[in-house]
């Protein structure tokens, strides 16, 4: 992990982010590169202004192969700022697919933020929708809800199959997911 400190936050970098960001470059079509990437880097602002909003300190930035992690200052904020924060990053996407959507109509960027936002809204652990839920829920709740992500995911390889997708990346991620769901 290489880790730089500038100003009062640490920046950490896995291994994986290093090895996403090759394969992106690699890709031979730019204008997905750069669809996927402005999608990315407008959803964490989106969180990183909220917090900026709500006046919480970023002490950590975590930045892995299939998201970054924003951890604050202090853990001590109420619930309902957690929500904000947590729901601000697929806002942000949602927001910019309805304004490309109305200035351009459809296209990559318009579907990248789309799918940006709606993704992140799934109810798994590690995606911002997940996470908002398990601080609603009570651990009965929560158990039922990962038995319900559990079976998403096995439905996300079936669709896969019997739409004969071969993208590794489709697979890789659904099985990440099932796995940060029974790995608790």
């Amino acid at each position: 992990m290489l880790c730089v400190q500038i100003g009062g936050v640490q920046f950490r970098f896995s291994v994986s982010f290093f090895a996403v960001l090759a394969w992106l470059f690699a890709c031979q079509d730019a204008v997905m590169w750069q669809a996927s990437f402005g999608a990315c880097l407008l959803h964490e602002c989106g969180h990183l202004l909220m917090m900026y909003a709500l006046r919480q300190s970023v002490r950590q930035v975590t930045c892995y192969g299939v998201g970054i992690q924003i951890r604050a200052e202090s853990c001590l904020y109420p619930l309902w700022q957690d929500l904000l924060v947590l729901l601000a990053g697929p806002v942000c996407n949602l927001l910019a697919a309805a304004g490309l959507w109305f200035c351009f109509g459809s296209g990559i960027m318009m579907w990248m933020q789309l799918g940006t936002g709606l993704l992140n809204l799934l109810p798994f652990r590690q995606l911002d929708g997940g996470a908002a839920l398990r601080i609603l829920l009570t651990e009965r709740w929560e158990r039922l809800l990962t038995v319900v992500c559990v079976l998403l995911a096995a439905a996300g390889v079936f669709y896969g199959m019997a739409e004969h997708i071969t993208n590794v990346t489709y697979y890789g991620f659904l099985l990440f997911l099932f796995l940060m769901e029974i790995w608790d």
